[in-house]
C-alpha cells in the first residue's frame, strides 16, 4: 500500500513538473508577427524551390515560400523555432 502511495505521489510530481515547464516555455517564447511575402516564389511538394532555397511555410501566409540562407532572419527578431513539417513550419518568436 505504502508502495503504491509512494508511486501515485511520483506521477503527481511529474505531472505537475511537466505542466509547469510547458507554461514556462510558452511564456517565455511569444510569438511575434508574422512576415508577409508577395513576391516571393510558392512550393510544395509538387513544385520545388530553386537550386540553392529550400521551401518554409509561415503562419497566416496563404501560401510556403522559397528562401536561401536562415528563415530566423525573415522575423524581427531573428528568432525562431521551424516546426517539423512539410514545409517546415517558421514560428518567429520575441525573446
Amino acid at each position: 500500500m505504502a508502495k503504491n502511495m509512494f508511486l501515485y505521489s511520483m506521477i503527481v510530481v511529474v505531472i505537475i513538473a511537466v505542466i509547469s515547464v510547458t507554461f514556462f516555455i510558452q511564456g517565455n517564447f511569444q510569438q511575434e508577427s508574422t512576415p508577409k511575402f508577395n513576391d516571393e516564389e510558392s512550393c510544395d511538394s509538387t513544385n520545388p524551390c530553386p537550386e540553392g532555397e529550400q521551401c518554409y511555410a509561415f503562419p497566416g501566409d496563404d501560401a510556403p515560400v522559397c528562401l536561401s540562407g536562415d528563415p530566423c532572419e525573415e522575423c524581427d527578431s531573428k528568432n525562431c523555432v521551424l516546426a517539423e513539417s512539410d514545409p517546415p513550419l517558421v514560428i518567429c518568436q520575441i525573446v
